[in-house]
């Protein structure tokens, strides 16, 4: 059931809550803390384009056996019926509830307890799991999404019809790789009408 449905009376007996969701504010009356992982927004495209090919339960597998990868973004944006939401700033979207980067990163020093990045999912459940003092959770290096999408990088045209979608995504994974994943930038395409990140809500003194 999504987190939005559920009631201070059905989330009483939990202590975690598990699921792909949009953040929405409940008051529960106890102290909440988010955790989330972060992709770009490119390789998050890319990644859902083939889950969609390849399974059949997905609702998006009709149209992902008929187009190529451009035609399927354009698709989507006309015709979703999840709504335009899932392809335009889906990470600002459940972090804050709402397409911006400054609300978002906000958001996430105000309410969240920590952010991870999906090519870091090992080192971030080692970390993790040293937090809740359990030494037996251990999770597999993931293959770069560099490296696994390297067929699709040199095609500029589908990555600037993706970014022009989903700009305040680009700002949000930039500045957090800056501040915190440390990951190469060259791995991730950017768009050139960005322009410089300033993240002017940031903390230099956030853990």
């Amino acid at each position: 059931r999504k987190w939005k449905d559920l009631n201070f009376e059905e989330l009483g007996g939990y202590r975690a809550f598990v699921g792909h969701n949009d953040y929405q504010k409940k008051e529960l009356y106890r102290k909440v803390h988010f955790i989330t992982i972060l992709r770009h927004p490119v390789y998050r495209f890319f990644s859902l384009y083939y889950y969609s090919k390849k399974r059949k339960d997905s609702r998006y597998h009709e149209l992902a056996e008929k187009y190529d990868i451009k035609e399927f973004f354009q698709q989507m944006i006309i015709s979703s019926s999840s709504g335009y939401k899932y392809f335009n700033n889906a990470l600002c979207r459940r972090i804050s509830g709402q397409p911006s980067f400054e609300t978002a990163l906000k958001c996430i020093e105000e309410r969240y307890l920590t952010v991870g990045c999906t090519e870091r999912m090992s080192s971030f459940a080692k970390w993790f799991a040293g937090r809740l003092e359990n030494d037996g959770l251990e999770m597999e290096n993931v293959e770069s999404d560099r490296e696994k999408y390297a067929h699709l990088l040199d095609d500029q045209d589908l990555i600037d019809i993706i970014l022009r979608h989903n700009e305040e995504d680009e700002k949000l994974f930039r500045h957090m790789n800056e501040f915190y994943f440390h990951l190469p930038i060259e791995n991730y395409p950017q768009s050139s009408e960005i322009g410089e990140i300033t993240g002017d809500s940031h903390n230099d003194e956030s853990n």
